[in-house]
């Protein structure tokens, strides 16, 4: 019955995850081996099916992290509340969330921009905070929320 059913599913599942697994180690032998070699290799592939490979978006990264922080107000005295992104780092005491296998593009575009230093190099921003400031649907669904989900004041925003 169901039992014998669930029983089958998990054996299966478990069955291809372990083969995977043991696919993926063998593969990655050798991507393994080029992160501890003294003259490393940035996005090479090491099998012939590329499915392993040392892909490196940067070949260095910075000790601090440049973060853009986007906040609005009814009032210009504030107080001031802050939009807050899925997965971009923010509050430090909340648990980083599961991504993989997904990308979220915006909180990627918004660590750029940061590193970028200025908002000229980033046209799309003006764009972004105009439709957070007329509260766009689009947009604000891309976020975590909604500071002002239930104000139906204009806000200002820093």
């Amino acid at each position: 019955g169901a039992v014998e059913m669930a029983r089958q599913s998990h054996f299966l599942r478990t069955t291809v995850s372990t083969l995977f697994y043991l696919l993926m180690a063998k593969l990655n032998i050798n991507v393994v081996r080029n992160l501890f070699a003294q003259r490393q290799l940035m996005n090479a592939s090491f099998d012939k099916l590329r499915l392993c490979s040392t892909y490196g978006a940067f070949g260095v990264v910075s000790e601090t992290r440049q973060e853009l922080i986007i906040e609005s107000a009814n009032n210009i005295d504030g107080p001031w509340k802050e939009y807050h992104f899925r997965v971009k780092p923010g509050d430090i005491h909340k648990r980083p969330p599961w991504i993989s296998p997904y990308h979220h593009r915006l909180d990627w575009q918004m660590w750029i921009a940061a590193q970028s230093g200025r908002i000229e190099r980033n046209p799309w921003l003006y764009k972004f905070l105009l439709k957070l400031l007329q509260r766009g649907k689009d947009v604000i669904d891309l976020l975590e929320g909604d500071p002002w989900e239930s104000s139906s004041s204009d806000a200002t925003i820093h």
